[in-house]
């Protein structure tokens, strides 16, 4: 009578194939499982940003360090500090989310609100047309350059209630 050692294949009985198989699903699991808690903080973070900024600034942070290829918790911190008026902030954690995912246009477009906001109209006149440049249809995008060649008042949250009244036209919500 045969064991059922015999009958397993010979690289399974072998400690290197089982540590590397136990590296390999170890990998497998974080690589689909911190994304997804990344992206539960976000969320997290977004739904108490208008009570809780502090909270809302540490579980945006948490995502951002558990998913470091992703520029989206970035710029969630950042549109949620532009709306606080805490421009130093959004500044820096949009410029590091732009250094994450350069092409993310909505970065752009939020640097150039906390640059605009913060009286930086130089800096936010090249940020809106870097934004322009990476969505050139956007209306908000160019209503916000139009607004700082005219001088007028930027207000994120007015520009925000924009973005969501097109997201709620665009997908009937």
């Amino acid at each position: 009578m045969r064991s059922k050692a015999s009958k397993l294949p010979q690289w399974a009985l072998r400690p290197p194939a089982l540590a590397a198989g136990g590296v390999a699903l170890a990998v497998l699991a974080a690589a689909l499982v911190l994304p997804w808690l990344s992206y539960r903080y976000e969320q997290s973070g977004l739904a108490v940003s208008r009570r809780d900024a502090p909270l809302a600034y540490d579980r945006l942070g948490r995502a951002a360090d558990l998913n470091p290829l992703s520029a989206e918790p970035l710029v969630a911190e950042g549109s949620v500090a532009v709306l606080q008026g805490d421009y130093r902030r959004a500044r820096s954690s949009l410029r590091d989310a732009i250094s994450r995912e350069p092409q993310t246009w909505f970065a752009w477009l939020q640097l150039g609100l906390a640059n605009a906001s913060s009286g930086r109209p130089a800096a936010a006149e090249a940020d809106f047309r870097r934004a322009r440049a990476l969505n050139p249809k956007d209306p908000v995008v160019a209503l916000a350059e139009r607004l700082l060649r005219r001088g007028a008042q930027i207000e994120p949250r007015q520009l925000a209630g924009l973005y969501a009244a097109q997201e709620r036209q665009r997908f009937g919500t």
